[in-house]
């Protein structure tokens, strides 16, 4: 059961690929696209955007929530109750705010998901060697605006589904 609808999992079999005389294949997980290849390809180009678009919005409008949650937090102790109430009733509710960030979220997650499945299609890969994105640089020399950028990037979600899709072709 999930978001009251009820989902059946059931697995499929999967031909297996004789054919191994592909090379290995280097990836490069990135913001502005989602991978670059060896062969010198891109998978899901302008990937940047669609990010950089979603973690705009969702910047602005807490920034817009945070405003009204600090006004209700004054009038509540200058003892306007009531009007604190309205203010987190009527401006702050979570069930439309949730699904907006939910929505886009699977927009971005579908994005990813698409340029993975072309990079298997095209390249067709024996092997794969992925970067390793630990980033361990000193991030206060950057702007705030580009370490949300960094933090609203879905790179683990990423490697989840290279790492599936590995599985699913049999690829090392």
């Amino acid at each position: 059961l999930k978001h009251n609808r009820v989902e059946i999992h059931q697995p499929m079999p999967r031909p297996i690929r004789q054919n191994n005389t592909q090379p290995p294949v280097g990836i490069d997980k990135g913001f502005r696209t989602v991978l670059a290849s060896s062969s010198g390809k891109l998978y899901g180009e302008h990937f940047n955007e669609i990010q950089k678009t979603e973690s705009n919005r969702l910047s602005d409008k807490n920034k817009k929530r945070n405003k009204l949650r600090q006004l209700a937090n004054d009038y509540e102790s200058q003892g306007k109750t009531r009007k604190a109430y309205r203010i987190r009733k009527n401006n702050l509710g979570t069930i439309k705010y949730k699904h907006q960030k939910e929505v886009e979220s699977d927009k971005i997650k579908t994005f990813l998901n698409t340029a993975v499945n072309e990079f298997f299609l095209t390249e067709q890969p024996s092997k794969i060697a992925v970067e390793d994105l630990t980033f361990t640089g000193n991030r206060k020399q950057m702007s705030r605006k580009t370490r949300h950028h960094l933090h609203s990037w879905i790179k683990g979600y990423l490697q989840q589904r290279l790492t599936q899709k590995s599985q699913e072709n049999r690829v090392l």
